[in-house]
């Protein structure tokens, strides 16, 4: 064959990409307005991963990195279509949110409650800032890590906060081109610390982390009258390899997304390092309960997530935008807490989880998940079988695993094992974004069948007086299950409200 014939043979090729990419795009755009609806980012980290995993397994000997960087580029190539899609489809005033990694957020419920302006996430990698920020004729966008600093080269001007914390978490581009970088998070962290009552003055003050948040904090704390400031960061004079330096500190301050969502949860330092600390702050807001502030709350420590703070700096976000918002910031925050909260039960097994967790779901309109049912359709067995077949250990390891995936979402109730108590790890995921209620219901009134580890009263009562202990230190409130459904339903949101103001 000779080159033309080659040649023709691409420019075929050619014409068969070209229309396969149109139709990818397509697809793309389909599901960037799917996305949108569901207040989702563009750019989801793990499924590009995957992806891409899968393209080298695929591909012919020798041409795995080949394929793997034109993949790259076409999910770039789509990426950056989605987001303009989106910036497009906006109204008069376009607002969002620029950040990398974005599966984490929720500035865009916050910002439907503030305003009537159009809002989106717009995930973003290095390379794809610069032309964003410079070239998108947007009225004001919010910034996240880990560009709230690296924006800073395209503001022509400051605020005073901005300037003086050195980090810009808000941009407002004005009619001739020209954008301003402000710090609302400054603000935020401020009505944050004031509606947790911890006290700043004359106190010692460990940040964790280095970032543009770290220098907001830093300036917060000062001006909140610490005696004593200290960063400690990975790799500086103050490091977590010297933290035991610090043990005097009174106020622990996260600034780092470690502990965040979809992270594992854990927490950046262990409480056990400090001598008596009194407060503990973290900037994570989801999960709204982090490991380090669950850990603070079983010490009695004075604590707080993040999520007043990002509703705060939500707050004065909109009023830079121009909304003309009157809302009462404590409300907004504390409807907030329960929209995104989740309702855990726990409890015997045969108690009525499910049946109460489904009702209230419905009730409330928020999806149902029921942990003993996930592993079931996992292993396509019933419970009882699995225990047969696999062993309690394997089951065990399985509901873990499975009550890992369910504890990160979030505006849901989820109905676990009776069983799930045994594994204290297994209380972080559940009460990061879950509020746990204890469904007490009395012995001789347990369903026993299809329950492998209780088929009689004896045993019952045994496990009974082994896992009470266990139920009682899990949960956040506990209700009697001696009501007709609607009734306990009632109950148990009213004393899930009750725990989300105490």
């Amino acid at each position: 064959m000779d080159i033309d014939a080659l040649r023709d043979e691409i420019d075929k090729i050619n014409r068969e990409l070209l229309c396969l990419f149109e139709k990818r795009l397509q697809l793309c755009g389909d599901i960037a307005h799917e996305k949108a609806q569901r207040d989702m980012p563009v750019l989801n980290e793990r499924r590009e991963e995957e992806i891409l995993s899968g393209i080298r397994r695929d591909s012919s000997p020798g041409l795995s990195e080949y394929n793997a960087e034109l993949f790259s580029e076409l999910m770039r190539i789509s990426r950056r279509y989605q987001n303009d899609l989106l910036f497009s489809s906006g109204g008069d005033i376009r607002c969002g949110l620029i950040g990398k990694a974005l599966s984490h957020s929720w500035s865009k419920p916050i910002h439907k409650a503030l305003g009537t302006y159009s809002y989106e996430l717009y995930s973003l990698y290095e390379d794809e800032l610069e032309r964003f920020v410079r070239e998108k004729p947007f009225s004001g966008m919010n910034v996240t890590i880990p560009y709230k600093e690296r924006v800073i080269p395209f503001c022509s001007e400051l605020s005073e906060t901005a300037a003086k914390t050195g980090s810009v978490n808000t941009l407002i581009k004005f009619a001739d081109g020209a954008i301003k970088g402000f710090n609302t998070d400054y603000e935020g962290f401020m009505y944050m610390v004031k509606r947790s009552g911890i006290d700043f003055s004359g106190k010692k003050v460990l940040v964790l982390g280095s970032g543009g948040a770290s220098k907001t904090v830093c300036a917060a704390a000062r001006e909140l009258g610490s005696r004593e400031v200290t960063v400690i960061s990975r790799s500086g004079e103050n490091n977590y390899e010297n933290i035991s330096n610090h043990r005097d500190a009174d106020i622990i301050v996260n600034a780092t997304p470690v502990g965040m969502y979809p992270g594992d949860f854990v927490s950046p330092v262990s409480l056990d390092d400090f001598d008596a600390p009194e407060g503990v702050v973290d900037l994570v807001y989801n999960p709204l309960r982090t490991r380090l502030v669950l850990e603070a709350q079983q010490r009695g420590i004075r604590c707080t997530g993040g999520l007043p703070m990002l509703v705060s700096q939500a707050y004065a976000s909109s009023r830079l935008f121009g909304a003309d918002c009157s809302v009462d910031i404590d409300v907004l925050t504390r409807e907030m807490l329960v929209s995104f909260g989740n309702i855990v039960l726990v409890g015997m097994p045969g108690s009525g989880k499910t049946t109460i967790g489904k009702e209230l779901a419905l009730r409330l309109g928020v999806p149902f998940y029921d942990t003993d049912r996930l592993i079931e359709l996992a292993y396509s067995a019933s419970v009882e079988d699995i225990f047969k077949t696999h062993g309690e250990n394997e089951f065990r390891r399985a509901e873990k695993e499975i009550i890992a995936q369910v504890g990160a979402r979030s505006a849901c109730v989820i109905a676990v094992g009776g069983g799930a108590v045994l594994d204290r790890e297994n209380y972080y995921p559940l009460a990061g974004n879950g509020r746990i209620c204890f469904l007490e219901c009395p012995l001789e009134e347990l369903e026993t069948q299809g329950r492998p580890l209780s088929r009689d009263m004896d045993t019952l009562k045994i496990m009974y007086e082994q896992r009470l202990p266990l139920y009682k230190e899990f949960s956040d409130f506990s209700v009697d299950n001696d009501d007709s459904v609607r009734a306990v339903c009632a109950k148990i949101r009213r004393a899930y409200l009750e725990s989300i103001d105490n």
